[in-house]
């Protein structure tokens, strides 16, 4: 198969930036998910982020304009996922103490019309959050996986890496078969992850 070049400016070369962008000398995003509520597919924008003057730090664009998304976070979001644990797609969220006028513990999630904690949520100290999640079949079925700066999810040792997602609890939040020690530059606050093999 042959290649060919697109002319400048031509469909599919250029950058743009949806609704004007979201500027902010005070905001950055952290995170991007699409996610349906019932209202349609939606991008969702988490981060620390100022939207019309307040610190709403979860916003959404549905391919027209940008809005606040239901309740408020009480922190800045880290990371987003989209998982369906077989009670319907949801929407996560890390970062927040509450939402939504809800007590969370690091972990949320919305189901369209409310906001509900995950279990006993993240022990997080310090320079510490979930930096990021994915759903991945391993074998046993899609889990969600949060992986980050934390020791403990749901109460369980996790040392960095756990798994959401496990049949007949809603609320088994498991270590993976590797620790994960990790170092951070708080100049940066960049994460460097290293596995350890437990034998």
């Amino acid at each position: 198969f042959g290649s060919r070049r697109t002319a400048a400016g031509s469909c599919g070369s250029a950058w743009i930036a949806p609704g004007g962008g979201l500027a902010g000398q005070t905001s950055t995003y952290w995170s991007l998910a699409v996610h349906d509520d019932g209202t349609g597919p939606q991008l969702i924008v988490g981060g620390t982020i100022n939207f019309g003057g307040l610190p709403v730090h979860l916003v959404r664009w549905n391919g027209s304009a940008f809005s606040t998304y239901p309740g408020t976070p009480s922190n800045p979001i880290t990371a987003l996922g989209v998982y369906d644990d077989g009670a319907g797609e949801r929407l996560f969220v890390a970062g927040p103490n509450s939402i939504g006028g809800t007590t969370v513990n690091r972990i949320a999630s919305w189901d369209g019309l409310s906001w509900s904690p995950l279990g006993l949520g993240f022990d997080i100290v310090g320079f510490g959050s979930i930096r990021t999640t994915h759903v991945y079949d391993d074998g046993s079925g899609p889990k969600l996986f949060f992986g980050g700066v934390f020791k403990y999810a749901n109460g369980v040792l996790s040392d960095n890496v756990a798994r959401y997602g496990e049949p007949c609890s809603a609320l088994a939040i498991t270590t993976q078969p590797h620790d994960i020690t990790t170092t951070i530059d708080h100049h940066y606050t960049e994460v460097t992850f290293q596995l350890a093999a437990t034998g």
